[in-house]
């Protein structure tokens, strides 16, 4: 795996692109009651040496970047062609390059996850990323089917490294790396989880146009006050 040390957006992607920005009122509500998300000491040695000197537990607003051109949120973004391998991490100041082989490479020891997975609150955090980039996602290029996140979560519990199945589930893929590099989970763990996040999306699922799963989250990763009409966002 490589890093490239933090710059800022324009020096990597150049004038024309830019890192999507979040859905208004996102950043504030989604972390609201929650630690530090990050501790260096639980990240892989090639974020750890890439972040030695980022000031982590003050700034929880990490993320996998979302790379084009023109606004999110509206349909003149469009996003750049993605390398799931090649993962852009920022924290809307500055982008780090990192380059990771396989997510299978990134799992650590062998714990047994504690069941149920959903209520024993070790787990938290990494639902909370994974589904916070979920809507910052849909918010960039338009809201997922229910269907289409099932099998993403799918394809990430039973073929964690398995072929691409288009955008959703490369983006997916590196928001997995990043939660996999940033804190130690076993194989068994990440794949309770995901099988969790696949079972819930069965459950919104109401038909083959269905994008329940994805609404849902905008009412929970939201700030109602700061988004004056939360169905706008909803595409």
């Amino acid at each position: 795996m490589k890093t490239r040390p933090g710059r800022h957006a324009a020096e990597v992607f150049g004038a024309e692109m830019c890192v999507a920005a979040c859905v208004p009122g996102q950043e504030r509500a989604a972390f609201t009651g929650m630690g530090p998300l990050f501790k260096i000491d639980n990240f892989v040695p090639e974020l750890k040496q890439l972040f030695a000197e980022y000031s982590l537990e003050e700034n929880s607003s990490l993320r996998v970047g979302i790379i084009g051109h023109g606004d999110a949120g509206r349909d003149a973004f469009r996003l750049a062609p993605l390398n799931r391998h090649e993962v852009f991490l920022t924290d809307d100041n500055k982008v780090w390059k990192w380059h990771v082989d396989s997510l299978s490479g990134l799992f650590r020891g062998d714990r047994e996850p504690v069941q149920p997975i959903e209520e024993c609150g070790l787990y938290d955090d990494v639902f909370l990323i994974l589904e916070w980039h979920v809507v910052s996602l849909c918010y960039a290029i338009g809201d997922r089917f229910d269907h289409e996140m099932q099998q993403v979560y799918s394809h990430l519990r039973r073929r964690p490294d398995g072929r691409s199945t288009g955008l959703t589930h490369d983006f997916m893929w590196q928001v997995a790396a990043f939660v996999l590099g940033t804190r130690p989970l076993s194989q068994a763990e990440f794949e309770a989880i995901m099988a969790r996040l696949e079972r819930l999306c069965r459950v919104f699922e109401s038909g083959p146009s269905s994008k329940n799963y994805v609404r849902n989250l905008y009412e929970l990763f939201t700030d109602r006050d700061d988004t004056d009409d939360l169905e706008r966002w909803i595409k």
